[in-house]
């Protein structure tokens, strides 16, 4: 009988010992996902460049492999202020912080040491694939009309997939998430708040896989955090982007998405600068393209937040 790629469990927990499998179960540690992408033997190997007088290959010796990892899930709150979503395990293993204020906020930033780790349990129709050591990084999506959608891409370590039966899943933690609109979504940039039709942030971890003598892992090794949103195109009055773009000016990011307590998701930037700037038209108006840069300060890990209101 063939696989049904419709019938997929995924699981999700946070390692205590890096790589250490925490063995994930459907009741607690369902995650409610899509668009699931597995690279499941990314193969480490070097060629046999032998000559043996004639042509023809001499084969690989293969080392080892490591996995490649990632899905969508929407973005949403849990619906109570100071409350984490049930996405939470998913952005510490981003190389995340999560700062708890109860009954207020849950705010999500960067760090840049201690990094956690996870294992993600897949199974899809019965095979089961354990992929303990991923870590990853991660992007949110925004466009009006449109559901916000947070998606995640990483590597671990591979392990030898089974035959498994496939789980129940418990999903209740996992709310329905609000529509990108006019109505629920605002934005300012450096001051100015135009009319947006596109947002995407990146995190911008650079995650790598490592397998050397005694040992292999995933670690994270730097970030640069980027975004780029398309907005209807100012007059030089109200905003003149083409001399901020110039002068490297910096300025404040702010994006919150939710009007009601326990249902807000902001995003924020502090010192941001706008680093490319374009025209193009979306529906016969007059378009500007401007990518931006998340820029940290003295104290480092500050450059962006995203938080639970």
């Amino acid at each position: 009988m063939p696989f049904k790629v419709k019938k997929q469990v995924l699981m999700s927990k946070i390692e205590t010992t890096y790589g250490v499998d925490p063995a994930p179960v459907g009741a607690t540690d369902s995650v409610l996902a899509s668009n699931i992408r597995i690279t499941p033997m990314e193969i480490n190997s070097s060629d046999r460049s032998v000559v043996r007088g004639f042509f023809g290959s001499a084969g690989k010796i293969v080392s080892g492999a490591h996995v490649k990892f990632g899905f969508d899930i929407e973005a949403f709150t849990s619906g109570v202020a100071g409350t984490p979503a049930a996405y939470g395990p998913l952005m510490k293993a981003c190389a995340q912080s999560e700062n708890v204020l109860a009954g207020v906020s849950v705010t999500y930033a960067g760090v840049s040491a201690a990094e956690q780790a996870m294992t993600h349990y897949f199974n899809r129709d019965g095979k089961l694939r354990k992929i303990s050591g991923w870590r990853g990084s991660v992007k949110l999506k925004m466009s009006p009309k449109s559901t916000p959608m947070w998606s995640f891409d990483g590597i671990g370590l591979y392990t030898l997939a089974t035959d498994t039966v496939m789980p129940a899943a418990t999903l209740t933690a996992w709310k329905t998430p609000l529509p990108v609109s006019a109505g629920i979504t605002t934005a300012s940039l450096h001051g100015y708040s135009g009319i947006i039709t596109e947002f995407n942030f990146d995190q911008g971890n650079n995650v790598v896989y490592r397998d050397g003598i005694n040992g292999e892992g995933v670690y994270f090794v730097g970030r640069k955090t980027t975004a780029s949103l398309t907005m209807e195109e100012p007059t030089m009055a109200q905003k003149d982007f083409e001399s901020i773009v110039k002068n490297g000016t910096l300025g404040v990011f702010t994006l919150t998405h939710g009007t009601v307590a326990g249902s807000k998701l902001q995003v924020n930037g502090a010192s941001v600068q706008v680093t490319s700037y374009a025209e193009t038209a979306v529906d016969d108006i007059a378009m500007i393209q401007l990518g931006l840069e998340f820029l940290s300060g003295a104290a480092g890990n500050d450059e962006y937040s995203h938080v639970q209101l």
